[in-house]
């Protein structure tokens, strides 16, 4: 018989007080987002200076998140106080003029294994697409000679990729019942398909280790191929023991009257906290 140390993260860390019950109910929120991006690859990177300032080269019509866009490229800025500076803006081909749409824009250089490089990024910034306002973007995205004088124009090349994100409507759901939990807490009241047994101060208490990922990976992992009739644990109660296997199956604390004493009970509550540090 080998004796054994509790594993540290055999529960979770939210505990309950010593005298919660398993009553209650749960709604969640839940926020999706649809996400794409595209990379505008900009060949002959030198000639594009010439444009003159305030004017931009737009990139070909793409598809993203259910919309069509453009991006739209100002080698010297939108502006004549920023004619040293690259100016990006993302345009939004709005074709439904009541339906207005929202989306996180972020624009960022390449570097040469296609990652965007954080000197050389702009956003994430939230934006409202509508028929008044088309395009959003920076004005200031990066001065010209910092970008030349880096290894990012490569080849008079230059890669900038636009990440966007449409939130989508948040909705409201029930959580899904905890079905697996009570199973659990039936199968350890009823002590039925246990296959672990351990001994704790000379009581024998059999335990089903699939409730417990710990368990699983130590008891079933590594030390599955030796004989391991029982498991002997020395440093804690039986008491404490059962206590910590009924909140491990049914996510609660017994009550008091189950554990004998409200010491007992409060002792579990500190051996959990002070077991996981």
């Amino acid at each position: 018989m080998r004796p054994w140390r509790w594993p540290a993260f055999c529960v979770g860390r939210g505990l309950p007080s010593p005298t919660a019950s398993a009553a209650g109910s749960e709604s969640a929120f839940v926020a999706e987002a649809v996400t794409g991006s595209h990379v505008l690859h900009t060949k002959g990177y030198s000639q594009t200076k010439g444009v003159g300032n305030g004017k931009f080269v737009r990139s070909s019509a793409f598809s993203l998140c259910g919309h069509r866009w453009y991006i739209h490229y100002y080698p010297e800025g939108e502006g004549s106080d920023i004619a040293d500076w690259i100016s990006l803006f993302l345009q939004h081909d709005h074709t439904d003029d009541d339906v207005d749409v929202r989306a996180r824009i972020k624009f960022s250089v390449l570097d040469g294994t296609s990652e965007p490089v954080p000197k050389f990024s702009q956003g994430p910034g939230l934006a409202t697409f509508s028929s008044i306002q088309r395009t959003w973007g920076f004005m200031k995205f990066t001065q010209r000679k910092a970008l030349e004088e880096s290894p990012y124009v490569k080849d008079d090349c230059l890669r900038v990729r636009c990440d966007i994100t449409i939130p989508m409507d948040i909705r409201t759901e029930p959580a899904t019942p905890p079905f697996v939990i009570e199973n659990f807490g039936r199968l350890f009241l009823a002590q039925a398909g246990m296959d672990i047994t351990f001994e704790v101060a000379g009581e024998t208490i059999p335990v089903l280790v699939a409730r417990s990922p710990v368990f699983m990976a130590d008891l079933l992992g590594s030390m599955k191929d030796k004989a391991m009739d029982c498991i002997r644990i020395d440093d804690i109660e039986p008491a404490v023991f059962k206590a910590t296997l009924h909140y491990i199956y049914t996510d609660t604390l017994p009550k008091l009257d189950m554990m004998g004493t409200r010491s007992s009970s409060l002792s579990i509550c500190l051996y959990l906290r002070i077991d996981m540090v």
